[in-house]
Formats: C-alpha cells, structure tokens, sequence
C-alpha cells in the first residue's frame, strides 16, 4: 500500500513501492526478502515502478483513488501497534470496477483469493470492515497510474488517428494524470489535435536506434522536430522503459515532448474493451522540455531526434498509410476525409557493389568489407561552409568482385513496406 502524501517512494533498485513503518522506508513485509536495503526514490521521479493492486495483489494497477488516511490497530488487549496504511490505493481494472459500484464483498473476496489471505472468520470481518471503511471515505475522482509496465501492444499505421482520438478524449476528461504531468494535459490535448501522424516502420526503427546511440548530444535540439505538432509511433517500444510513442509542440523556448507506452494489453473482455473506450492506447509516461541547448535528455527523446534527423535525409522516404475502416466509416459520417499517417520506411538503396576504388589518388582495396553506420558533418551551403549532421547507414567499401571479408555481425538491409496496420485491440469502433 502507498505512503502518506508527499512520501510516495519506491526502492530505485528493485522499483517497489516502500512502506513507513515507525518513520522509516521499509519493503513490503508481505514480498520476498529482496535482498538489499531500500533506496528510496520518489515515485514521481520513476518511470517504471512495480506496484501491485492493493485490493488483489494483480501486477497491473491501472488507477489510484485517494482516501483519508486509515490507520488499523494491531496486536492483543496489552499490545497494541498502530501502522498507518496512507491515503492513496492502487486497484487494477476489475478492483475498481468493484469500488465504483460499492461491491466491497467482491473486493475482499478478491483479497483472499489473490493474495493468499486464510479465510478465517476474524481475518475477514477485519478485512470486510476495511474494504467497507475505504469505500466509504475514498474522494471523489481517480487518478491514472501511468508507471505500470505493461506488457508491450502492437500499434498499426492505419489505427493511429483512433489512438489518437481516444487519447485527445482521455485529456479532455476529468480522470487525472500524476503530478506534474497533469499540469500539460491541456497543451498536450490541444496539440494532438493539430498533430501530424507518423508511424515508423520496423526496419526504420532499428536503424533510428542504432543511429541514436551515436548521435553527439549537443545535435539533439528542437529544431530537428519536423513540423510544429506530432505524434509519432513506433512498432514496438525503443527503450527498456517500454516507451512506444512519442508527441510534441512547439513552444517559444522550444518542444514540449511527452513519451508514451501502450497500456491494457493482456487484459480480458470485457474489461480490455473498457479501458479501451475510456483511455485508448497510449498512457503518457512523462513530459519533457526539448530546447536549442538541451545536453541530457529521455532515451526515447533521442531515437526521436534520430527519427527526425533521418526522415529529413534520403535515407527516409514516407507514404501515406491507407485509413482504416473505422477511420472510413468516420469520414463518410462527417463528410471529413480522413486524417492522413505517414509511414516513414528506409528508402531503397543504392545497389551494393557501385563503389568505385583504385583511381587516381585513391586506396586501393582487395576486399570489400562492411562500414558501420554512424554520423558525418556534412558540409553544404554557400562555399560548403556549414555542417549538418547525416546519417551514413551501414554499407560495403571495396570492388564490387572482391570477395567480402568475414564478419560475426549480422545486418538486414530491408525496403520492404510493411503491413498497413498491426491490430492494437479488438475494438473497432471510431
């Protein structure tokens, strides 16, 4: 169970939550000894955080509801022990549908099935009585647990203006956001609505990570972005914090940047499709601030800013996905065309072997061998005195009949389009 307000921490080796027990940060006492001491860090500081429901032990809380603080009294007539329980609780999405229609039998009913409670009479008139006190004092609203790490959900070209619709109706509604990021949901909301939609196909993202790793942190300014608003997916999450989508506007000191992670994924009917009409796909995970300076900045900020550096370069081209039929439904209703996605793919490239060797003035080379990827300062403009950094994929150096020298790296070189969508839920409807 959480902390008191202002003291919501969480172990930052292990990334669970922590307890105060007589004034001090403690692991739960209900999980395996983890072996180490607690490091406390404020959860609001973390992206990732494995917090557990408190009603059922479920390892996917989505929401937090917020109540007084309960205290319970533990021990015997002579020994008494006051352990103070917080004022915050995580539920997961069947948990909560019990609390909202004040169901507090199911709720401890789930307690001692999930987390491994004895059923004796005394343990569940205690438990019985704090479900029903809980329920009774909780405040009214919720708040969206956004460092859940859910299991990773395919995201399609042609599905991205409906994630994009129900996220846009997610902010707009009155279900909070953790601090501080619930103070951007009305510049983020307003901004997807002016988005451009990009999808980046799987080849495209192996290469835009591999080029991020490299890339000098003083070129990653916000200027790279491609347009004023966006919102950008990829197939699959970019960095070990599951991050899978990314947006941003311009602001007049630069880009405010928010990174996403899908979330719901693994959940049954019909609880997956109401989560998918109340939240969508996307759960913001964090905000940042994108300027002409900045030198630290989120990983997925960076596979971003290689995706931008990129999509400008030849190395990229981009077509447009065909809409889905929600999408067409839609248009036909409103008499709108359907937003447009862009799916940006790796562009084809030039035939191996067309590198010339052994001119005049030249290395002659007996072998053909592999450059790895990297970046160049490309010179352009008047008198080729200015530099852009250019993105120089992987290729073989050499004669085009030398035999090429052995490597152990395996490299797939792919312009094949990609399938139009990648279904994100069974939910079809716009």
């Amino acid at each position: 169970m959480n902390t008191p307000p202002g003291h919501d921490m969480a172990c930052r080796q292990c990334l669970t939550p922590l307890n105060i027990l007589n004034g001090t940060y403690c692991h739960p006492s209900h999980l395996p000894d983890p072996g180490h001491q607690p490091q406390p860090t404020p959860v609001s500081a973390m992206e990732i955080v494995n917090r557990r429901c408190d009603f059922c032990g479920d390892p996917f809380p989505l929401w937090q509801l917020d109540t007084g603080d309960l205290t319970v009294i533990a021990g015997t007539a002579d020994t008494q022990l006051l352990q103070n329980l917080g004022s915050s609780w995580a539920a997961c999405h069947p948990c909560w549908t019990d609390i909202d229609t004040t169901s507090p039998a199911q709720l401890t009913h789930k307690a001692i099935r999930g987390l491994g409670i004895t059923a004796d009479p005394h343990t569940v008139a205690h438990l019985s009585a704090l479900h029903h006190t809980l329920i009774e004092h909780r405040r009214p609203g919720r708040t969206l647990i956004t460092t859940t790490p859910w299991p990773p959900a395919a995201i399609g070209a042609a599905d991205l203006p409906k994630i994009r619709t129900r996220l846009a109706a997610f902010l707009a509604g009155t279900d909070r956001l953790p601090a501080p990021m619930d103070a951007h949901r009305q510049q983020i909301q307003a901004s997807l609505a002016r988005a451009h939609l990009y999808w980046i196909d799987p080849a495209f993202t192996e290469l835009a990570q591999h080029a991020a790793t490299s890339l000098p942190p003083d070129a990653i300014t916000a200027e790279l972005a491609p347009c004023d608003d966006g919102l950008l997916a990829w197939p699959h999450p970019v960095t070990a914090r599951h991050i899978t989508a990314i947006s941003w506007t311009r602001q007049p000191s630069g880009h405010t940047v928010t990174v996403y992670r899908t979330i719901g994924n693994g959940l049954p009917d019909p609880h997956i499709q109401h989560l998918r009409q109340q939240i969508g796909w996307l759960a913001p995970a964090a905000t940042h601030h994108l300027t002409q300076s900045s030198t630290a900045v989120h990983p997925a900020v960076a596979v971003a800013a290689a995706t931008w550096l990129l999509i400008t370069q030849q190395a990229a081209e981009t077509v447009e996905a065909p809409p889905a039929k929600a999408a067409r439904n839609t248009a036909r209703r409103t008499g709108k065309p359907a937003p447009p996605v862009r799916i940006v793919r790796i562009k084809p490239a030039t035939p191996a072997g067309t590198i010339h060797t052994g001119d005049a003035g030249k290395r002659l080379y007996r072998n053909r061998f592999w450059v790895t990827g990297h970046w160049r300062n490309q010179p352009y403009g008047p008198g080729r005195t200015q530099r852009r950094l250019v993105y120089i994929s992987p290729f073989l150096r050499g004669p085009h009949d030398a035999p090429i020298t052995a490597t152990t790296t395996v490299r797939a070189l792919t312009t094949r389009p990609p399938a139009a969508t990648a279904n994100p839920g069974k939910d079809e409807n716009p």
